[in-house]
């Protein structure tokens, strides 16, 4: 219990003092420096947040964080599961590393289909049923470029 709010608390001095220092801009290197140090504690307590926070950095881009999908879709696969990987905490987080491995490449081509695939059949294990259904869709839609590609002339 003191854990966590041990944990929760450094996550929230590392949100106040990042938003605070958005607006202030002065000194940022440093001081972003620090912030990101508070969230690499929470993270080693156990605060699932952290892995959300960062995968959202990393998707849009912040100071010091250039855009990087591969590794804001890793983030959002570890936010999404609890520490030991044992149970679902965030399915929403799951379900946009997924959209990010499929559509994340370059102009919406998919950045691996293979981890995008991995991620769904464990999603399909933890009981996310349309998991299963967006695998179904996903072999459907392979079949049918494979089929039109067999149709072309050259």
């Amino acid at each position: 219990m003191l854990i966590a709010l041990l944990s929760t608390l450094i996550v929230l001095c590392a949100v106040l003092l990042i938003s605070f220092l958005w607006e202030r801009r002065k000194c940022l290197r440093m001081q972003q420096q620090r912030a990101l140090f508070y969230f690499q504690q929470a993270s080693e307590l156990g605060h699932s947040g952290v892995e959300a926070i960062y995968a959202y950095l990393y998707k849009c881009g912040a100071p010091n964080f250039e855009p990087n999908l591969f590794k804001a879709a890793e983030y959002f696969e570890l936010a999404g599961f609890s520490h030991n990987g044992d149970e679902v905490v965030d399915e929403t987080l799951l379900w946009e590393a997924v959209n990010i491995w499929f559509n994340g490449g370059i102009a919406g081509t998919a950045l691996s289909e293979q981890r995008g695939l991995e991620l769904l059949d464990i999603m399909e294990e933890k009981e996310i049923y349309y998991a299963a259904k967006v695998v179904q869709d996903f072999h459907a839609y392979q079949a049918e470029r494979k089929t039109r590609l067999a149709d072309l002339p050259f």
